[in-house]
């Protein structure tokens, strides 16, 4: 059992799961419903542990999705973004460990959220 987080301007969820995602349900929940989506890892340098990836659809910008945060390298993504692990391999992702969900939960903070006030 593992753990991803799904970042949007509603605030953060960290979603417990048995099973990694395919990369179809990735895309699904980077796109907005009904339209095609293909992801990109945006930042692995967000969070302390730099196997974290955020994750979002390639052409959110394109696609006129509002901006959800600033990463701390000064990127702003757009849409629903994807948190997941990667192995030593980047591409290579993974569910978050139960530490890696506590990091993303209290370093999500530094990231320049848009759009909510749940920090």
């Amino acid at each position: 059992m593992g753990y991803y987080g799904l970042l949007n301007r509603s605030g953060l969820e960290i979603v417990t799961s048995k099973k990694m995602l395919s990369y179809e349900e990735m895309q699904d929940l980077v796109g907005v419903k009904g339209e095609d989506a293909y992801f990109e890892v945006a930042t692995s340098k967000s969070f302390s542990d730099t196997h974290i990836d955020l994750i979002c659809d390639d052409e959110s910008i394109r696609k006129r999705h509002k901006p959800t945060c600033v990463t701390t390298e000064g990127y702003t993504l757009h849409g629903q973004v994807l948190i997941l692990a990667t192995g030593i391999t980047r591409g290579n992702f993974q569910l978050l460990t139960k530490k890696q969900a506590e990091i993303v939960r209290t370093q999500v903070k530094f990231l320049a959220c848009l759009g909510s006030s749940f920090l």
